[in-house]
């Protein structure tokens, strides 16, 4: 069953949303294989933090769980989308 997901940088709280099929552990190992990758730089914003903060700060936990149709197609990280339409994402506020 397909995930709503968040990690959280526990050096200062700020939280990154994510969606996932896989286990949420699953998820966040693919995240910590891609920031080893520095030509994969997909989701910038997390990985500059897990550059800045070191990637032992972060921990990551299931939201929601919900159903495939619910997922979105793509994952966005723009800090100019609405909140409300956002899957993905790196807060500037603490949470």
């Amino acid at each position: 069953m397909p995930f709503i997901y968040k990690i959280t940088n526990t050096k200062n709280d700020k939280i990154y949303v994510g969606q996932t099929r896989l286990s949420v552990q699953d998820r966040h190992a693919k995240h910590i294989n891609r920031w080893l990758d520095e030509d994969c730089r997909e989701c910038r914003s997390l990985y500059e933090a897990m550059d800045e903060f070191g990637v032992t700060n972060f921990h990551s936990e299931p939201i929601v769980e919900c159903a495939e149709h619910e997922l979105r197609s793509e994952e966005h990280t723009s800090e100019l989308q609405s909140p409300c339409n956002l899957v993905c994402r790196l807060l500037l506020e603490k949470k």
